[in-house]
């Protein structure tokens, strides 16, 4: 029985009939073989088989000596050239030294593909598939992707967008093309996107995710021009909120020139600002609006009514009450004792020290693990401190408590709350002062005036 040839006579054969094969480019099908018809279909059938086996090696010379005579076996036309692509891709891997062989060989068989089946979007697209995977004749596999996007709108294989993007971006970076060309890329593939959509929004969905994210970063080539025109491609529309804050904050960003930031800028901050008022007007004519979204509303109404502006901040102050006790909040503990707080800190600006206090103690109870309203009630409590009056000078008493507790509620705040305590305690009472007063350490003592509260007696 006759021995198999060795893998490395094998790669011999293949390598001298790689050269040969090359050259090709006829589209010649089965009554081109020199032994006939049928012969040529044996030979087929027999690579093919060896082909399924994964024996590549031996099924390439086969495939090889029959595709110098059919390349195109009707009615499978496209089969030869496909498998010689899928082999030659194969030995790429295996065959390393010779990788670049190989890899030119893909392209070539790819060329001649085209040259004897014609055009087709698809397979177009995975010749560039597989330049761009083997990172060989990146330009070349950028051409074949452009190519497609712009000779097509409504043909396009959803991953050429990503693919493209990929490859652009790269030789964007490395100076291969240039902002223009990237940019009109980009508005390209956006067509296709808006055009294709509706039919296929799942496949085009993920490959525009992935394009979007390579073009992060080279989003210096979104210029003011650029912002500028896609705004008044939507403006006639009816945008949200956040999309119109999107269109605002770009052309901020690209648009140095101010007249173009005036004129283009506030036209949007207007169209905002009404839509902000009259979506918040909708919100608080419902009933089933809760206290904490009429505070938001009020909030957004006091920023864009600006004439009403105190009308709004004063129905907003008069709500915190009602949040503070309300039972159908949607929110977490967490927000309301937070937002509770922040109106907590107004009342300590305008030194409004009791309502402080007493929201700073509603925060704390809807959020106990949190230091803040502690610490705030201490800077209360020394607001002011006459250092030269024994009476004043115990508030100091209950500011160090309220520290203390903020320490115990949150750790992480300990330092904060440590480094008051160092910087106040040295206008604590001293123990002579306490002795001449007859004031026990240990006992109790009750601050007088706003503050009524209790505390322990102790001097330094």
């Amino acid at each position: 029985m006759q021995k198999l040839p060795t893998m490395k006579v094998l790669f011999s054969v293949i390598i001298t009939i790689l050269t040969f094969v090359n050259s090709f480019s006829q589209c010649n099908s089965w009554d081109n073989y020199p032994d006939g018809k049928e012969k040529a279909i044996e030979q087929h059938v027999l690579y093919r088989d060896k082909l399924k086996a994964k024996k590549f090696v031996e099924a390439y010379p086969i495939w090889s000596e029959l595709f110098k005579s059919v390349q195109v076996p009707l009615p499978s036309k496209r089969i030869h050239y496909l498998d010689g692509i899928d082999m030659s891709l194969y030995f790429s891997k295996t065959d390393t030294a010779n990788r670049e062989m190989w890899l030119s060989k893909v392209d070539t068989l790819w060329d001649n593909f085209f040259k004897c089946n014609g055009e087709d979007v698809d397979y177009r697209n995975l010749q560039g598939y597989h330049l761009l995977l083997n990172g060989w004749k990146l330009e070349k596999a950028h051409s074949v992707f452009k190519n497609i996007i712009f000779n097509n709108v409504s043909k396009v294989p959803p991953s050429t967008i990503s693919y493209l993007s990929r490859v652009s971006t790269y030789l964007y970076k490395t100076s291969k093309i240039d902002s223009v060309e990237l940019l009109s890329i980009w508005k390209r593939m956006e067509l296709v996107v808006s055009k294709n959509w509706e039919k296929d929004s799942v496949n085009l969905s993920k490959y525009w995710t992935d394009a979007q994210n390579q073009f992060k970063s080279v989003e210096e080539i979104f210029d003011c021009d650029y912002w500028s025109e896609k705004w008044n491609q939507k403006k006639a529309q009816r945008l949200s909120i956040d999309s119109l804050q999107f269109f605002m904050n770009k052309i901020s960003k690209t648009c140095n020139d101010s007249l173009v930031k005036s004129e283009i800028y506030w036209r949007i901050w207007e169209i905002r600002k009404n839509l902000a008022i009259e979506e918040e007007f909708l919100v608080l004519s419902k009933d089933t609006t809760t206290v904490y979204r009429k505070i938001l509303s009020y909030y957004t109404l006091a920023q864009y009514d600006t004439l009403n502006s105190k009308k709004w901040n004063s129905e907003r102050e008069n709500l915190y009450e009602e949040l503070s006790g309300s039972e159908k909040e949607w929110v977490s503990d967490d927000v309301r004792s937070r937002e509770i707080y922040r109106y907590a800190y107004k009342l300590y600006v305008d030194k409004n020290f009791i309502s402080s206090r007493n929201y700073c103690r509603v925060a704390s109870r809807f959020c106990p693990n949190w230091a803040d309203p502690f610490i705030l009630t201490g800077l209360m409590y020394v607001d002011g401190l006459n250092v030269d009056n024994f009476e004043n000078r115990t508030r100091v008493w209950v500011a160090i408590d309220e520290w203390n507790r903020g320490k115990k509620a949150e750790p992480s705040k300990f330092e904060v709350c440590e480094s008051l305590i160092r910087k106040y305690s040295i206008y604590l009472p001293t123990k002579s002062e306490l002795f001449q007063r007859v004031m026990p350490e240990g006992g109790v003592w009750t601050i007088e005036g706003w503050i009524q509260q209790a505390t322990r007696i102790w001097g330094i």
